[in-house]
Order: C-alpha cells, then structure tokens, then sequence
C-alpha cells in the first residue's frame, strides 16, 4: 500500500501505517477520515470534531449527533409555528434550549452515547447561573426535544435522564418566589402612570389591571373581540387558545 506523507511540518495529523490520519488526544488514539483519505478530509474531520474529543465527549460516526437530533426537532417546531400550533416565543425558546444541548452535551456528541452523567453535569451549569423557575422551564424543554426524538423514530429507544436531571420541587420553586421583593403596584402607582398615559397606553393599562392581560393579550387584541356598547371583551389567551370573558369598567 502506498505511504501517507504529511503536507506540511505543521499539519497536525501524524499519518498510521493502516492509512490512517492519527492524533493522540486524552490518553486515546483517533483517527480522521477514512482509509487513505486526504490530508484535506482527515483536517476537516480533526477541526469538527477536536472541541468535543478534548473534553472528553464521545464523537458519533454513523450515528445521530446532538447537532442532527436538534436540527430535526427544530423543523418539527418549525413546522408547528408555520400552521399556527405555536407561537412564536415558544419557537425562540425551543432553539435557545437546542443551543444549550448543543454547548453543553457537544453537537458532535451520539445520542445514543449520552449518559445520566452527562445531563446532570448540563443541570449542575445551568443550576450556576440561572432561577429554579427559568432552570424549571429549560429542563422541561430538553425533554420534550429528546421525548420527541424517541417518539419519532430518530432513536430506537428513550434516554435515561438519571435522577439528579428534574425539575426543582415546587415548595423550592415557592421559596425561591417568597424570597424575592414583591413586583406589585400599589393603586397610588398605578393612578400615576394613568395620568401620566396617552390614550392608548391608558387603554393596555386598564386592559391589564381590570382584565389581567399581559403584553402578548394586548398586542394581540382586536376590535372584533370588543363589545364597547355592553362594555365586554372576549379574548382568548394566545397561548393556550382558552377563552376569557370579561366586563370591561366605564374608563
């Protein structure tokens, strides 16, 4: 067989008699590209896959990757935001929660490969700088996306999380809201800010405080769901679809 020979004295892949393109990472041997590929194909493969094999990560070859298993979850998504099955904002934090599985569990990571171990070192990250409720929430979310992956066929059977990846209880969720300064106004406050409105902000103002709609519920309103004779609104919550009825007060 003939002899791989290094392009340059900087290239660095050292090549093995197998016909391989070899480097020594962690204790292991690994080898880039297949049986007497390029010197251009095995650094292709060595600059994809080096973050994750420095860090000990397991990298797939032949098999699905976080980055594909996210990918493919995304366009389920995706395709759930285009009939109108979700909204917007949940779209955006189903790709914020991809990018944590991708930066913490690695993209070119194996499925398949992942262990208990591994989510909990992911929670431990994220427990460091995050709330019980936002850590809550994202631990929710990577579970859909791997439920999902199981449920469709991109993995033969369902991922085993461990015991230290849930979600904080709710008496530790409860504790952590009771810790916190109140976020009310007071009548004071919000008199204030009604004097202070123009005619349309002064409307989203007594929207949220007689009808506790929120942001989204505003921007979301229109004429058809107001009975201005009888002093109504019906409005469904975006979210969820569930519908509200609610008197509206003479201002």
């Amino acid at each position: 067989p003939r002899k791989l020979k290094k392009p340059s004295a900087s290239f660095p892949l050292p090549p093995h008699p197998n016909g391989y393109w070899v480097k020594k990472i962690t204790g292991r041997q690994h080898r880039f590209g297949e049986r007497w590929a390029t010197p251009q194909d095995a650094l292709a493969e060595y600059m994809e896959t080096k973050d994750d094999l420095f860090l000990g990560r397991q990298v797939a070859r032949g098999k699905l990757t976080v980055r594909d298993a996210c990918n493919a979850f995304l366009d389920d998504r995706h395709a759930r935001l285009e009939s109108g099955e979700i909204v917007q904002r949940s779209f955006d934090d189903y790709r914020k929660t991809c990018l944590n599985i991708v930066e913490h569990l690695g993209r070119e990571t194996a499925v398949e490969d992942l262990k208990p171990r591994d989510f909990t070192r992911m929670r431990t990250k994220l427990a460091e700088r995050w709330s019980k409720v936002t850590l809550s929430n994202e631990i929710q979310r990577v579970r859909v996306c791997f439920k999902f992956l199981y449920d469709s066929g991109e993995i033969d059977a369902p991922l085993r999380f461990g015991p230290a990846f849930r979600r904080p209880s709710a008496k530790v969720l409860r504790e952590e809201k009771n810790s916190k300064p109140a976020k009310d106004f007071t009548a004071d406050e919000i008199r204030r800010l009604i004097d202070a409105a123009s005619s349309s902000m002064r409307a989203m103002i007594f929207l949220g405080i007689n009808c506790g709609f929120g942001n989204t519920d505003v921007a979301r309103l229109n004429r058809d769901a107001l009975d201005l004779a009888d002093r109504w609104v019906e409005h469904p919550r975006p979210k969820t679809g569930v519908m509200r009825r609610c008197r509206l007060w003479s201002e």
